[in-house]
């Protein structure tokens, strides 16, 4: 029995030796608080990329290298997530997920490793994530877009049977997106920057006879096209010859001053919407321009100051407030400005159309809603004229025959004690 003893005794040592040692072999190891890693693409728009296209190491023509060089931690794998193509366009995101383990038993990835304590080095590249998990850390990457210079437009042409209208197809590689350039001669008449589409209508700018041509590039439009790609080369149409019975009367050319065809706007009597330098303006065919008023265009209601400047944002005249988009058309109906919500009224026969309501109730169906004496929608406890109501906090409607919180509201939406 007591040999017996000793045994449990010395069994009952052996495990808490043991409950001691676990903590203190955990305290040895090594914290490592950072890691850097090494990429670097040579991937161009135009090459194939495959899993077989990402090395340890520096990379040749259409490749991606990543790599570590540290005395802590290893590159244990790494594979392409996002962005492999057998033909890479311009702008194209690559995105890598590569997992590190430490170089021995007595190191260990610190805990809440983030994106902060990753270092980059080499290409342009961003860390999106990073977690630990079984003593690894696993970082993904993001490479910024693939570079390149946009395959330019074919078949640029002159439509058959349509005056002025130019065309062109899209190329494998564009993006969709078009600078054009109309010239009379020499001289540049108009330009049209960041355009979408495949065809063009230049006959309004066409005001005198002689020879035309178009020119047309792809360029970038997303931002990160803007930073990864370049504008192709020019395509330029053939030669139109415009007989003077054939030329334009301007009838719905927009003109932007910031291209070389300002003076030929105003020497050839432009009409319609014409852009100087940022402002727009209205002209009508008699050469006189829309100034001090209301103009109907096409269906949409737009304001002129006394020096014809098309106005956007609030606009005040005798009749009361008018809210104009940043095109400049009048809005109507309930809408948004600074998060605060406004009624314009919606009826296109009243002589009030457009107006904002100011200090009314305001009733659709069975909803209603209160605007003060600043055209706002109520919301939450509202007085008005010495009666209390509540308006909900989202949709502004008035709360009728409920009990919100532990306040009752009748039928009429008034609060009664």
């Amino acid at each position: 029995m007591r040999r017996n003893g000793y045994r449990v005794l010395l069994m009952a040592a052996l495990v808490f030796a043991c409950f001691l040692w676990v903590p203190a072999y955990g305290a040895e190891r090594k914290q490592i608080g950072s890691v850097t890693i090494y990429v670097k693409s040579r991937v161009r728009a135009g090459d194939s990329l495959s899993r077989n296209d990402l090395v340890e190491g520096e990379p040749a023509d259409g490749e991606i290298g990543v790599w570590v060089n540290s005395e802590q931690y290893a590159l244990e794998s790494a594979r392409i997530t996002a962005g492999k193509a057998r033909d890479l366009s311009v702008g194209r995101e690559i995105q890598i997920r590569t997992v590190l383990e430490p170089l021995d038993d007595q190191r260990m990835f610190k805990r809440g490793f983030g994106k902060e304590d990753v270092r980059l080095r080499g290409s342009d590249a961003e860390v999106t994530s990073v977690s630990r998990s079984s003593g690894r850390l696993s970082v993904t990457l993001r490479l910024s877009g693939v570079r390149g210079v946009f395959e330019a437009p074919e078949d640029v042409r002159w439509q058959q049977g349509a005056i002025g209208l130019g065309s062109w197809t899209e190329a494998d590689g564009g993006s969709g997106y078009y600078e054009l350039i109309l010239k009379r001669g020499e001289g540049v008449i108009k330009r049209v920057r960041d355009y979408a589409g495949t065809s063009y209508n230049f006959y309004p700018y066409m005001t005198r006879a002689g020879q035309y041509r178009f020119m047309v590039r792809t360029v970038a439009h997303t931002e990160e096209e803007q930073r990864s790609g370049k504008q192709s080369k020019w395509e330029e149409s053939e030669a139109y010859s415009l007989a003077q019975a054939q030329v334009s009367d301007g009838s719905g050319a927009i003109w932007d001053s910031t291209s070389e065809g300002e003076e030929e706007m105003l020497k050839t009597g432009a009409v319609g919407w014409i852009n100087q330098n940022g402002t727009w303006y209205y002209r009508f065919p008699d050469q006189s321009w829309k100034k001090n008023g209301w103009e109907s265009v096409l269906g949409a209601w737009y304001y002129f100051d006394a020096n014809g400047k098309m106005q956007t944002g609030w606009v005040k005249t005798a009749s009361g407030w008018y809210y104009l988009g940043p095109s400049g058309a009048m809005l109507t109906g309930w809408q948004n400005v600074n998060e605060r919500w406004y009624y314009l009224k919606e009826d296109a026969s009243a002589a009030d159309y457009g107006v904002m309501a100011e200090n009314r109730f305001l009733t659709q169906g069975d909803s209603t809603w209160f605007v003060n004496s600043l055209g706002q929608r109520a919301a939450g406890w509202t007085e008005v004229n010495g009666a209390w109501f509540y308006f909900d906090e989202n949709s502004g409607k008035m709360a009728r025959n409920t009990v919100i919180g532990t306040f009752f509201v009748d039928e009429n939406g008034i609060w009664r004690k």
